[in-house]
């Protein structure tokens, strides 16, 4: 019986002991993942994300009610006044790129109906801020300080992307919010909007 009870015990104890360096690894390789997202962004990082992302951080108050998704009408080009420039890239649809001071809007021009819809904004310019004040001009530190964590994308070009992403389920028919923030040499460089279906 007591041989019994030995075996018993040290069966425990080896269970435990592997239960405890599972638990370690797991949780050194996620603080290995948050430590890792937060170096990429900066070392010295001591802001404190103020709480959750909702659909309004993912909204920019533009002027004139520009809104994605929505029709570029010629009565909204009027209040913007003429562009700076006016790119189109004709593939498969045919994309318009429309550069203002401080903003560029991209749309989708379908020829058979002549009609525009926005379906990108980037803030440009430092004039303008996101609903959770990040602008052009701002150091990367910010981006996390403001949005949180997440693991930027680096490009061959050395900017790097940070993305974020708010899923919206209405009554109707869900969709989903984005935020790509372009960051070169530690510092903001462009913000983009995209809201898709």
């Amino acid at each position: 019986m007591n041989k019994k009870k030995k075996w018993i015990i040290i069966f425990i104890s080896v269970f435990i002991i592997c239960v405890v360096m599972v638990f370690n690894f797991c949780c050194k390789n996620a603080l290995i993942k948050v430590v890792y997202s937060q170096s990429n962004l900066n070392k010295n990082f001591t802001g404190i994300l103020s709480g959750p992302l909702q659909e309004a951080d993912f909204e920019l108050e533009l002027p004139d009610g520009i809104e994605l998704l929505e029709l570029f009408s010629d009565s909204l080009k009027e209040k913007l006044g003429s562009p700076l420039k006016i790119e189109e890239i004709n593939e498969v649809t045919v994309w318009r790129t429309y550069y203002y001071r401080d903003f560029q809007l991209v749309t989708d021009f379908n020829y058979d109906t002549g009609k525009e819809t926005i379906i990108r904004i980037v803030i440009t310019g430092e004039n303008m801020k996101t609903n959770r004040g990040l602008k052009v001009g701002d150091e990367a530190s910010k981006i996390v300080e403001k949005y949180g964590l997440c693991e930027p994308s680096v490009h061959v070009n050395g900017t790097t992307l940070y993305t974020y992403s708010f899923k919206v389920i209405p009554k109707n028919q869900s969709y989903n919010r984005f935020i790509y923030i372009v960051v070169e040499k530690n510092y903001v460089k462009e913000i983009k909007f995209r809201k898709r279906y």
